[in-house]
């Protein structure tokens, strides 16, 4: 088992990495999600596009990948 705990940014691979893992913490005041890849027109390539559907389901995958906005631990706690 693999545990997480996020206190600060994760994007990009980073953020993959986080989404591998089974349990993840974040601070509410420090930690910001985020796949800027979209941003340049990229696609994940460390599996960012298959764990956020399995975290999240597709609809709300397809929605944060196609934004490459940034979401604090409150927004990504409601999004699962």
């Amino acid at each position: 088992m693999t545990i997480a705990q996020i206190e600060g940014r994760v994007r990009g691979a980073g953020s993959e990495l986080v989404l591998a893992c089974d349990l993840r913490f974040a601070a509410r005041e420090t930690a910001i999600f985020g796949q800027i890849e979209p941003a340049f027109g990229l696609l994940p390539g460390g599996g960012g596009v298959e764990y956020l559907i399995r975290v999240m389901g597709r609809a709300r995958a397809l929605e944060v990948l196609l934004s490459a906005d940034d979401y604090d631990a409150d927004f990504a706690e409601r999004y699962g």
